[in-house]
């Protein structure tokens, strides 16, 4: 058996073993023991470092915000009533929900953390983020809360109720609570009673 000899009170041997990096150490009060890795498996320290771990596992992005390249994520669009800030933030609970459930997963907000319409050009971007994220999610969640007109919402239904990737929620108290009812139900869009209903239903449609 090959010895390695210490000199000092400690010795760290460290291979490199193609992904893996694997660390040896042992602290010895005898300067002059022999010391053999064979002979101290209990010293040995295995760690590996993956680069596929240290990229995020999910993600919420808003307007203004850069995208994250997660590959094999699954993307989906919150819409649905804010009401220009005004509304209860339903975004942040779904979200949370969304990325306890999914393994990887992207989720597009639209809810601005601080809104100025009043900047230049900044309505134009905000819908122009709007459509683009809708069109490139796989899934769309809406949420129609009573109480709102939420009239950009109702716009957004008819633009993705073929989509095949639209899952509504909408309480009979909403206004036009009727028109949403037979709108989906013409273009088999699933329409549910609860945030969470629709993200179960969500996160069925993804493992399938």
């Amino acid at each position: 058996m090959r010895h390695f000899w210490a000199f000092t009170l400690g010795l760290t041997l460290t291979i490199a073993c193609g992904p893996a990096n694997i660390t040896a150490s042992r602290a010895d009060s005898a300067s002059d023991s022999p010391i053999s890795i064979a002979d101290s498996p209990s010293d040995l320290h295995i760690s590996r470092t993956d680069s596929a771990s240290v990229l995020p596992i999910s993600r919420t992005v808003r307007p203004h915000e850069i995208e994250p390249k997660i590959p094999g994520a699954t993307s989906i669009f919150l819409a649905g009533t804010i009401d220009g800030g005004n509304s209860i933030d339903w975004q942040e609970e779904a979200a949370a929900m969304l990325e306890a459930g999914l393994k990887k997963c992207i989720i597009f907000n639209p809810r601005q953390k601080e809104w100025h319409p009043e900047r230049p050009g900044e309505m134009d971007y905000q819908v122009g983020w709007e459509l683009e994220h809708l069109e490139k999610a796989d899934f769309i969640l809406m949420n129609f809360l009573p109480g709102s007109q939420s009239p950009i919402t109702l716009l957004e239904l008819g633009l993705f109720a073929r989509s095949g990737k639209l899952f509504v929620i909408c309480p009979p108290e909403f206004y036009r609570y009727d028109n949403v009812r037979i709108t989906c139900s013409r273009y088999g869009v699933p329409l549910h009673a609860s945030l969470e209903d629709a993200i179960r239903a969500i996160l069925n449609a993804q493992r399938r």
